[in-house]
């Protein structure tokens, strides 16, 4: 509003100073008739004194021709002058406003663009595949009963997204350990290979369980039963969908050997889920948390599916 009322002054005021020179510019240079014939008795005093200086009249009638020319010249000289002026001025005030109908219309598009990069955003956010990764004990042992050296835990991806998820890596390992790293890592060995299809509302539980790299010894079993360790679950799945872009699902869960549950631990730095624009099929190398995972691990590949529970 307030720029609406400005720029109405503007011209306003622009249009007030047109009136007012062209007023004064008239008077200066169109007088009255008594001012024409003033004119002309001075031109006609002059002539004479040019005529008294030993012109002839042929030279004083020319000379007056040429005097005559000079004004009129001068004359239209001024008008045109004149409205050079005005014009720059309209012109400085219409750019002006096409300056700021300019910054308008880049806003408007730079408004639309973020809006369409929005809308293709929800787009990729949606059409996607989700996975939801489970895992417990594969069999549960009585906390006063004997020790199992070679525990092992389960695994199954559940896709809960709207597209079917084509899973490309899997990476599971199983730790015991005292307490969590802040700075946990990821062994690109450990990846293997999965092109294994999960439809959406699907799961996969036919992935090989996760066991420890060393045997359990008794004394680890009693530090597990005292609460002071216990057996770590950390998980990587990078999967594709329709889409041209690469997920990625990690999860770490601590595994209750006793009674079999899993509970997610370690916050966003172990549980979180990414993409990355592009597919990681294609370019024949996967982003992990900024890391590069070829598509060829040092570990075998998993088995295909064997079939797929609903």
């Amino acid at each position: 509003m307030f720029k609406t009322l400005l720029n109405t002054g503007l011209f306003g005021a622009y249009v007030l100073m047109v009136l007012v020179f062209g007023f004064f510019l008239w008077q200066t240079l169109f007088g009255s008739e008594e001012g024409g014939e003033a004119n002309s008795e001075s031109k006609a005093a002059y002539s004479q004194q040019q005529s008294g200086v030993g012109l002839s009249p042929a030279t004083a009638t020319q000379t007056k021709r040429t005097d005559e020319a000079v004004a009129e010249y001068t004359k239209w000289l001024a008008v045109f002058t004149m409205f050079l002026v005005l014009t720059t001025v309209g012109l400085y005030i219409s750019g002006e406003r096409n300056v700021q109908v300019a910054n308008r219309s880049a806003i408007a598009a730079k408004n639309s663009a973020d809006a369409a990069k929005l809308a293709a955003e929800q787009v990729a956010n949606v059409e996607r595949p989700s996975l939801f990764i489970i895992a417990k004990a594969e069999s549960t042992v009585p906390r006063d009963g004997p020790y199992v050296p070679d525990p092992k835990v389960l695994y199954e991806a559940h896709n809960m997204g709207r597209v079917p998820a084509i899973l490309r890596l899997v990476f599971a390992q199983c730790v015991l350990v005292e307490q969590l790293d802040p700075n946990p890592t990821w062994e690109p060995g450990r990846f293997r290979e999965a092109l294994r299809g999960i439809a959406a509302g699907t799961k996969d539980g036919d992935l090989p369980p996760c066991g420890l790299d060393q045997p359990i010894s008794a004394e680890d079993w009693a530090a597990i039963k005292a609460g002071k360790k216990f057996v770590l679950f950390k998980g990587v799945f990078v999967y594709e969908g329709v889409l041209d872009a690469t997920y990625v699902t990690s999860v770490g869960y601590k595994i209750d050997m006793f009674e079999g549950s899993a509970v997610a631990v370690g916050g966003g730095i172990y549980n979180n889920n990414a993409s990355e624009p592009g597919r990681g099929s294609d370019s024949g190398t996967y982003m992990v948390r900024k890391l590069k995972f070829p598509t060829q691990p040092a570990q075998p590949p998993l088995p295909p599916a064997a079939h797929q529970q609903g």
